[in-house]
């Protein structure tokens, strides 16, 4: 084996006979195009008794190449097939003794530009193609029209393509994601345009192209950071952000609904509906974080066309609003303050479509409103001790009130309504706990015929890992307690007068209160959890007193997994009703159990099993409900892949279900039902 010398060792007192030194004449950290010249200096020239000087670059060596005048060192790399990206050049002396050993020079960085001149492109595609479709049913005879019948398949597709690029510090990506699908009510546009909707249709898009502290995206965009003017508002559009120091501009113009397909590629053909904002982030202070300020500023208008998959008919609008929002913190990260005030107009234009030429519309008029929230949060305990136990200790309060009548085109916020809250989150030792209270309050102007509603919240959530409390390595016996408490009431504020109301038993007064408690163990084997709820609606109007219900369930579920290729869980639940009013006690049962075995390569099996009844002894009804189902599937490895996964799989799949209802003496017919359906899924690429 040949042996290397690393340079250091000298042979002589005053070093006259050590090897040379060897520096690298080119930024190392700058990308080098593939037909440089690699410059590289000697600290002397080279001796006839010092050998032949050897340069690798990566794995190939390119010491024909080289080219030596005194101290200077030339390399060029024209022609040469060398790795794109980071490669690494080392440099050896080789004595003329074969028997002696190489003496390493050094070992220098090198990076590559590829053959298109990046330094990094990567693009990747994706194709998956699925067929599914029914093979065999058995359908009862009243089963609407509208279910289909008989043998089908259908096919569907998801493609699309994920790249990145940099260049001399510019860096662009893109994203495309593409749907098809054989049947017409399957596809992406089938609720708008019907049977017109293309077969292979665009989902979304990002192209993204950055340099610098610019940015500028095209595609599909969530704009906006503005809590109550405009909050990522999601659709096709432009967005253009700049980074100057402590200072951050941006600018988007995006459709005013979100949109698929190939139409409108830029979200930006039809002004009368389009969403244009701006911002402006300065950071106050030099460290980030603790002095923000931002300001927005929106216009908006939306014409009646709702999102692609919204099927509501909807209203012209437009708005106009400005927004400005501070946030800050102190430099331990234990204080942090967020504020914001926003003022908006809203306005509906006149529609002649919404009415008639006999009937007289009254024209809304344009409304300027606010809003405005406000957030304190202090940790008043970090990594501390309570008598001796180690303890933290969080504390939050919010703000936050929206006048009445005010309106965002881009933000989604209920209007006339004032919320205070207080959070608590904390641990002590193991236990975990979260807290938290909130009183809520509408018409906010107090108008006489509008009926005032107050609303009070209150949660707590605990979490205690016994075995973690009791300092247990391997207690799995030990279990996780859980416990939630939710408390809602919800009261009005009188009876309005010419509120419409026949009497104080319409006005809404009443109370929730939901209380859940599990225990879980788990081990590497399998899991058990223990569940409890109770719920109750306590009704306090006036003449409905007793129009209360009260809902408990028991659960308990169990997980195992009997091997790596078999896996079993076991879902148990029991629920009753109970009717103050009526006396009603209705009792529901339910078993689920599902299994998973995979006994070879790529073949799967697996199943569920369920069966609910319930029991209703006031109304004489009792029923029963089945459901099983059980698939097949077989993985086939076409090519190979790194990830290990087959890229064709065929299943077969069985499903039956059946239902039967007894009401007092008489038994209804029974409803039966199967099918078989079978399919194919191809991962392309």
């Amino acid at each position: 084996m040949l042996g290397i010398r690393v340079l250091g060792a000298q042979t002589g007192a005053d070093g006259a006979d050590s090897a040379p030194a060897l520096t690298a004449g080119w930024d190392v950290a700058r990308f080098q195009p593939r037909d440089a010249t690699l410059a590289l200096a000697l600290s002397r020239p080279l001796r006839a008794d010092d050998g032949r000087l050897v340069v690798v670059v990566g794995r190939a060596d390119l010491s024909a190449l080289l080219e030596t005048v005194g101290t200077r060192v030339r390399l060029p790399l024209r022609g040469e097939r060398l790795p794109a990206g980071d490669v690494e050049v080392r440099a050896y002396l080789a004595p003329r003794d074969a028997r002696a050993a190489w003496v390493e020079l050094g070992r220098f960085p090198l990076k590559l530009l590829d053959r298109a001149g990046f330094e990094t492109l990567a693009v990747r595609p994706k194709l998956d193609v699925q067929s599914d479709g029914q093979l065999d049913a058995h359908l009862p005879p009243d089963t609407p029209p509208t279910t289909r019948a008989g043998m089908y398949q259908d096919v569907s597709l998801n493609g699309g393509v994920e790249g990145t690029l940099r260049r001399g510090g510019a860096e662009a990506g893109i994203q495309a994601l593409l749907v098809g699908a054989s049947r017409d009510q399957s596809r992406l546009r089938a609720a708008q345009l019907g049977p017109r909707a293309p077969m292979l249709d665009l989902a979304s898009y990002d192209v993204r192209l950055a340099r610098g502290g610019t940015t500028f995206h095209a595609g599909h965009l969530a704009v906006g950071s503005a809590r109550q003017l405009v909050n990522q508002f999601r659709s096709r559009g432009l967005s253009l952000d700049l980074s100057r120091g402590r200072v951050q501009l941006g600018l988007a113009g995006v459709a005013g609904s979100e949109l698929v397909g190939w139409d409108d590629p830029l979200g930006m053909a039809r002004p009368s509906h389009r969403v244009v904002t701006a911002s402006v982030g300065v950071e106050a202070l030099k460290r980030p974080g603790l002095l923000r300020l931002e300001l927005a500023a929106l216009d908006g208008s939306l014409q009646p066309k709702p999102g692609f998959l919204q099927g509501s008919v909807t209203d012209r609008e437009q708005s106009r609003g400005a927004s400005a929002q501070i946030s800050a913190a102190d430099p331990t990260g234990r204080v942090h303050l967020a504020a914001g005030l926003t003022r908006s107009r809203f306005a509906n234009p006149h529609d002649p479509t919404l009415g008639a030429d006999s009937i007289a519309l009254v024209p809304v008029r344009p409304e300027t409103r606010d809003a405005r929230f406000g957030e304190l949060r202090v940790e008043a305990l970090r990594g501390g001790k309570l008598l001796g136990i180690p303890t933290t200790l969080s504390l939050a309060a919010r703000h936050e009130r929206v006048d009445p009548q005010y309106r965002s085109v881009a933000a989604q916020l209920h209007a006339d309504r004032a919320i205070d809250a207080l959070e608590l989150t904390g641990a002590v030792d193991a236990l975990q706990i979260q807290a938290t209270a909130d009183r809520a309050r509408d018409n906010l102007d107090r108008v006489p015929s509008l009926l005032t509603t107050r609303t009070r919240t209150r949660n707590v959530n605990a979490s205690l890992p016994v075995a973690r409390l009791v300092r247990a390595a391997n207690g799995w016996w030990w279990p996780t307690l859980t416990a939630a408490v939710q408390s809602l009431r919800q009261a009005g504020d009188g009876i309005p007068p010419d509120g419409g109301f026949r009497g104080a038993f319409q006005v809404p007064d009443q109370r929730t209160r939901a209380v859940t408690v599990a225990a879980a163990w788990q081990r590497g084997a399998g899991t058990l959890t223990l569940r409890a709820d109770r719920s109750s609606i306590d009704n306090r109007q006036p003449d409905r007193e007793r129009a209360d219900v009260v809902t408990t369930v028991r659960g308990a579920t169990v997980g195992l997994t009997a091997s790596p290729r078999l896996t079993l869980g076991l879902d148990l639940a029991t629920n009753l009703v109970r009717d103050a009013s009526t006396g009603r006690r209705a009792r529901d049962r339910r078993v689920a159990l599902q299994g998973d075995w995979r006994p070879l390569g790529h073949t799967s099996l697996n199943g569920t099993f369920g069966l609910a009844s319930s029991d209703d002894p006031t109304a004489s009804r009792r029923g029963r409900n089945t459901d099983a189902r059980l698939e097949l599937s077989q993985g086939f490895d076409v090519y190979a892949r790194r990830d290990g996964a087959s890229q064709v799989r065929a299943f077969v799949r069985y499903a039956r279900s059946g239902a039967a209802l007894r009401l007092a003496e008489s038994l209804q017919p029974s409803v039966r039902q199967w099918t078989v359906s079978g399919g194919l899924s191809l991962r392309v690429f």
